[in-house]
């Protein structure tokens, strides 16, 4: 369910017209869309306060491929790889930060004032995507992609991070339970250049943006886990 566009730089040299496998690797910036109907209005002031304080952060993947060149034009292509996505609250007010959640671990007696709360979900994947491209020829060719991935979720672990105004820091980790998270399904949209390097040897880079088909966790505030990123790979034809 991906579309994306490729271009070769010249030359554009010999097709892959047979079997070839890759590796992957993405930087990606990830962040969490959530969404509530406002059934149970005790929770409209924690939907609102994490709409107002979460950030996006860092994430990345990295992974191998097996791409499998039926003519000029067609490509299927399958992988697997491991990835971290996911989201962070950065805060001051000690009463919608750690308190809101009982994943949170919450600072006791504390006689510093609290300058921040950063508090980062990173959830860990193990994805299978599944491409299928479409190849254009031309003086620069160009390809389209569809690519669908199934991610089957590892664990989530909550890293909250105090800042007190003496400078002082404290981390505290937890994991989210088990039978609160989901298997992920999310369509990329990508587009980017290929690099001709031999006849055996290509190397691309790929701007995409993942998003979420279906809820990362069964939460009452649904929420889905998107990113943006930057993917690099290498291909080698082996035979």
């Amino acid at each position: 369910m991906t579309a994306s566009s490729r271009a070769y730089l010249p030359p554009a040299g010999p097709v892959f017209d047979r079997t070839a496998f890759g590796f992957t690797l993405s930087i990606d910036r990830c962040y969490r869309e959530i969404r509530y109907d406002g059934a149970d209005s005790s929770l409209n002031a924690v939907f609102n306060d994490r709409q107002k304080h979460e950030d996006p952060m860092m994430g990345y993947s990295v992974g191998l491929s097996l791409r499998k060149q039926r003519s000029l034009h067609w490509i299927l292509e399958a992988g697997l790889r491991y990835t971290i996505r996911g989201y962070q609250y950065r805060s001051a007010d000690k009463t919608f930060g750690p308190a809101i959640d009982t994943n949170y671990v919450t600072v006791t007696n504390v006689t510093q004032a609290l300058d921040e709360i950063l508090i980062r979900h990173q959830y860990r994947y193990v994805e299978v995507p599944l491409r299928l491209h479409y190849q254009f020829t031309a003086p620069v060719a160009l390809s389209r992609r569809r690519r669908h991935c199934l991610g089957i979720t590892l664990g989530v672990t909550v890293s909250t991070r105090y800042k007190f105004s003496n400078g002082e820091r404290e981390v505290k980790r937890n994991q989210l339970p088990d039978q609160d998270l989901k298997i992920s399904i999310t369509p990329i949209l990508s587009a980017g250049m290929e690099f001709y390097y031999s006849h055996r040897l290509r190397f691309y880079l790929d701007p995409t943006y993942q998003f979420a088909l279906n809820d990362a966790a069964a939460t009452t505030i649904r929420e889905r886990l998107n990113s943006a990123g930057l993917q690099f790979g290498v291909i080698y034809r082996y035979r």
